[in-house]
């Protein structure tokens, strides 16, 4: 808790106004921690405004002659406030210089408004007497302003603050928007690589099933030689490309293609790209027409004899023997010719 002797920029920064400038650091610095805007995110605009109060006293207090000037001003301030309750005043309004704090007695201190606002200054030279008149009171009014007044305007500090304060969110929405860059870059790169590990995936997978069909096309086929499997072999889509040093003879058309070759997993032979092409075709035809397995081979039924004779040699008879037809008039086939016919 500040003291009576705490005031002003002094209560702002939390030290006596006999502080020295290490202790004005080093608060300023512990205070600056605390109520900075990006420790409150929860209400920034409350810690903007006091961490620009704390600024402004920092900036102030820690140069000599700006803390020379503001002391000479809260002086002025209180023996003015003191002097306008009838304390120690001159016949002609003027504070008596026996009431300034040791140091301040050939300083003479003056106030105006600008805009309605109180502007204090001080100078080195003591005010005009009523021998003045009027233009010379003005022409030396404006020359002491121009050339010895010192005024106590504090708004190229408060612009400074405002330029930082500016330039600090500058910076944190460049900071915010190249981290949301980031995010959003892994983002996509995670997206990326979970898409490739599920081609991946499903490519593993339609591999093992044309495996899978491969090997019962060969079971139902019974190519069990490599030669058969070799004849009966539909190749894979998955062939791994090679590239050889010499032309190669093609394992399914046996034509001598160029140096690129198709190895099959399945029958591990060398095919050419046109038979690439080709035996996808048949994979589809296969796809759509599979093979069928034999229908197994039934024994005939052994035929059933009746009176020592099967129904065949008894079905024979019945139409005149050894398969011959009777003649209409009932008389069977004469095996030859009699004498004299």
């Amino acid at each position: 808790m500040s003291s009576a002797r705490s005031y002003g920029h002094y209560a702002t920064l939390e030290v006596e106004n006999t502080a020295t400038t290490q202790e004005i650091i080093a608060s300023y610095r512990r205070l600056a921690l605390i109520h900075h805007p990006d420790k409150n995110p929860d209400d920034q605009e409350a810690a903007t405004e006091v961490f620009q109060k704390i600024q402004l006293a920092y900036e102030t207090l820690k140069n000599p002659e700006k803390r020379f000037q503001y002391d000479a001003r809260i002086s002025f301030i209180t023996s003015a406030s003191s002097a306008s309750q009838g304390q120690s005043t001159g016949d002609d309004g003027n504070l008596d210089e026996h009431n300034f704090p040791p140091g301040f007695g050939n300083l003479y201190f003056f106030m105006r408004r600008e805009g309605g606002s109180p502007v204090f200054y001080y100078t080195t030279q003591p005010p005009p007497t009523h021998e003045h008149t009027e233009s010379s009171w003005h022409e030396s009014e404006e020359s002491e302003e121009s050339e010895e007044f010192e005024e106590f305007d504090q708004e190229e500090v408060l612009a400074q603050l405002r330029r930082r304060a500016a330039k600090a969110y500058q910076e944190r929405v460049a900071r915010e928007r190249e981290e949301a860059r980031i995010k959003k870059a892994e983002a996509a790169a995670a997206a990326k690589q979970a898409s490739e590990e599920a081609k991946a995936q499903e490519k593993e997978a339609k591999r093992m099933a044309e495996k899978t069909k491969q090997e019962e096309r060969w079971s139902t086929m019974n190519a069990q030689t490599k030669e058969e499997k070799l004849e009966t072999c539909l190749h894979s889509e998955f062939c791994a490309k090679t590239q050889l040093r010499q032309k190669f003879k093609c394992g399914a058309c046996h034509v001598k293609r160029g140096i690129t070759a198709f190895e099959c997993p399945h029958c591990d032979i060398f095919i050419c790209q046109q038979c690439v092409v080709d035996f996808g075709k048949k994979r589809v035809a296969a796809e759509q027409n599979p093979i069928q397995e034999p229908e197994p081979v039934v024994d005939p039924e052994p035929e059933v004899k009746v009176g020592g004779h099967d129904k065949k040699s008894t079905k024979t008879n019945s139409k005149g023997g050894r398969g011959r037809p009777h003649k209409a008039n009932g008389q069977g086939r004469r095996k030859g010719k009699g004498k004299g016919q």
